[in-house]
């Protein structure tokens, strides 16, 4: 575990000196619109607006902060912040014999930090879908009042574009919802999702 840590931390500085492109291109964000569009689809969401009762559906998407983990005494590493992820954790879930990001991805993984905190979904997909924004919600969890609603992550990309991992929350209560994390795979110009886990439940 010491020596994935240390070349994880080699890999971070040695990331100092490449140049990345930032920012959301406009052909990553139409690969963002079509893995929204196969979660929603896969998942079988009730958030669609030609239905009687729906969900809503967060029309922002939310950065996931990549941390790289730090040892500390005795070889214990502590919980990353709520919300965010390690690297380790996305590089190299056991969750199929599948190697979703390879270690060369490690680098270009950590720049998306310099993605911004929240981005909005496309206008062509918000317009179907019974939507919200998080701080309309987040009112309404402060005041105690009842909330049900979906918000998805950015996805996290490998460095050619063609692997993703996303998360979708799901929270319908103080004692209710769900996370679940999906790894998708552009195989012949679309998106398919390969592997999917829960995150959390409550």
């Amino acid at each position: 575990m010491n020596k994935i840590i240390l070349l994880l931390v080699i890999t971070l500085l040695q990331s100092q000196n490449i140049n990345y492109k930032s920012g959301i291109t406009s052909k990553v964000n139409n690969d963002i619109s079509k893995i929204i569009e196969v979660i929603i689809f896969h998942e079988n969401l009730n958030i669609l607006t030609n239905k009687l009762e729906t969900t809503k559906f967060c029309s922002e998407l939310k950065k996931i902060e990549i941390e790289v983990p730090v040892g500390y005494n005795e070889g214990l590493i502590s919980a990353p912040a709520p919300g965010n992820r390690y690297i380790t954790t996305i590089l190299y879930d056991n969750i199929s014999d599948e190697v979703f990001f390879s270690s060369k991805d490690s680098s270009f993984i950590l720049s998306q930090n310099s993605n911004p905190k929240r981005i909005k979904i496309d206008k062509k997909i918000t317009n179907k879908l019974n939507t919200t924004t998080f701080q309309n919600e987040l009112k309404k969890i402060k005041n105690g009042e009842d909330y049900d609603f979906y918000e998805m992550s950015i996805p996290i990309f490998s460095y050619d574009k063609r692997t993703a991992y996303v998360e979708l929350d799901h929270r319908c209560g103080h004692l209710c919802g769900n996370g679940r994390a999906f790894y998708l795979r552009k195989i012949n110009g679309k998106w398919k999702i390969i592997e999917k886990f829960r995150t959390w439940i409550s």
